[in-house]
């Protein structure tokens, strides 16, 4: 029995440190991907939300509460933008994302870079008003290292929650590599 309550620590840290053991995958990725490499990483927005939801962008949760779900600032003006560092170069196929039920978001593009700078469109999806749904944006192969995720319209009426028609927001986003892929060479 020791040797059993001893090693429960352990495994619970695993549960809650390891994107591929915490996650169970969703039933629209496909089999042959590797481990969510955006789990954790930073991001950058052009229009920071200045009321607490401005984290919870890669923290593995699909969930529509503050901190868990995050959203842009309140300025009207779009294009607005969220850019996720993954800390260095990986090879990517998939960019996994989705909105709560709450809010309005509707256009989202997604774009890859290697530099952070010179960025390639690789996907763009018009989300549903009022449900919380899912997007897989899937691509060739490429190496990347930023992901970023364009915000280029909201529903024109306000959807469920009551927040002002200019904040955009985001469940949770999950960047893939085809199984068996690793860091990206610089050659």
């Amino acid at each position: 029995m020791t040797r059993i309550t001893s090693i429960l620590p352990v495994l619970a840290g695993l549960l809650i440190t390891s994107p591929s053991l915490s996650m169970a995958r969703a039933a629209d990725l496909p089999d042959d991907i590797g481990p969510n490499i955006a789990f954790g990483k930073t991001h950058k927005s052009s229009d920071i939300n200045m009321s607490g939801w401005d984290g919870g962008l890669t923290d593995g949760v699909w969930s529509s509460a503050k901190g868990s779900t995050y959203a842009t600032g309140k300025s009207g003006k779009f294009p607005k933008a969220v850019t996720i560092d993954l800390e260095g170069k990986s090879t990517i196929a998939y960019i996994h994302t989705g909105v709560p039920k709450i809010g309005f978001t509707k256009t989202i593009e997604a774009s890859i870079s290697e530099d952070g700078e010179n960025f390639t469109t690789v996907g763009k999806h018009d989300f549903k008003m009022g449900t919380e749904n899912r997007h897989l944006y899937a691509f060739k192969p490429a190496a990347a290292r930023y992901i970023r995720l364009t915000f280029l319209e909201n529903h024109p009426k306000p959807g469920k929650g009551g927040y002002p028609a200019a904040h955009c927001f985001v469940s949770e986003v999950e960047v893939y590599g085809p199984k068996g892929s690793g860091p990206a060479s610089d050659e």
